[in-house]
Formats: structure tokens, sequence, C-alpha cells
């Protein structure tokens, strides 16, 4: 995968174009990185907001609006990068026992069971995935035998 394949040139999508849950999702991530520096500066404990900074800006300033976009372009890989991501989620929210986030991130979940959300991010396929993983390590031998 290149970097072209993750920022297309042409994104002919439209806000219009996204339903009304995938657009509260998107902009929720969206917003991610401001939220997180408002919880930290004024010392809330909002959701997993806060403190420490270092580790949240990697999740909520980094990955977040990263995921947001690929939902927002739909992205062949938005309905798999949010599933890690909210298994992330998920998982800091048990671990920090944020339970409202646990809540919000389940919800986030059951929405992309709909037959709304699988229309606009469909499940990867796992014959491409495998053929792609195929012809990836089949490219690392190549690149490896001529580097004898």
């Amino acid at each position: 995968m290149s970097f072209r394949d993750i920022f297309p040139k042409s994104s002919k999508v439209r806000i219009g174009r996204l339903p009304l849950g995938a657009l509260l999702i998107c902009v929720y991530l969206f917003l991610n990185p401001l939220v997180q520096l408002y919880a930290y500066y004024f010392n809330i404990d909002l959701l997993n907001f806060g403190a420490p900074l270092w580790k949240n800006f990697i999740i909520y300033g980094l990955a977040a609006p990263f995921v947001g976009y690929l939902l927002w372009i739909k992205h062949e890989r938005a309905r798999f990068a949010i599933y890690i991501f909210l298994t992330l989620e998920i998982t800091r929210a048990i671990k920090g026992r944020h339970f409202d986030l646990l809540a919000l991130s389940t919800a986030i979940i059951v929405y992309l069971q709909t037959g709304e959300a699988r229309r606009i991010y469909p499940s990867l396929k796992p014959t491409e995935v495998t053929g792609r993983m195929k012809r990836t390590f089949t490219r690392f031998l190549y690149i490896m035998g001529k580097a004898k």
C-alpha cells in the first residue's frame, strides 16, 4: 500500500452523501485532538481524555483524525481501521474504568453493524487480503534475492 492509496488525489466525497451516523462518528474523531487539549489544560476527566499527554496525543491527536479521514473518504479499509481504534478505546476504557467511553465505543460498534453502515463501509474480503499478502511477500523475496 502506498501513500497514494491512503490519500487519493481526487476524493469525490461530499458531506451530504454521508448518513448522519457516519457523519457524527467522523466529527467525533476529528474533534478528538481539541477535546484532548481542552481536558488536559483544564484538568477535566472526560471520557478518556486528559493526562498523560504524550500517550493520549498519539491516540487522540494522530490516530483518531486519521481514522476519521478514512471514514470520511470511504476508504476500503475504513471499517477495519475503526474496529482497531475502537478495540483500543474499549481496552483503555475498561482499564481506566471510564464506562462512558465504553458505552460510546460500544454504540459506535453497534452502529457499524447496521445495514446503512455496511453499505458505506463494506468488510474486507479475505481472498483479496490474502492475495495482497502473497504479492507483498513475493515482492519482498524478490527484493531480498536482488540484494544479495
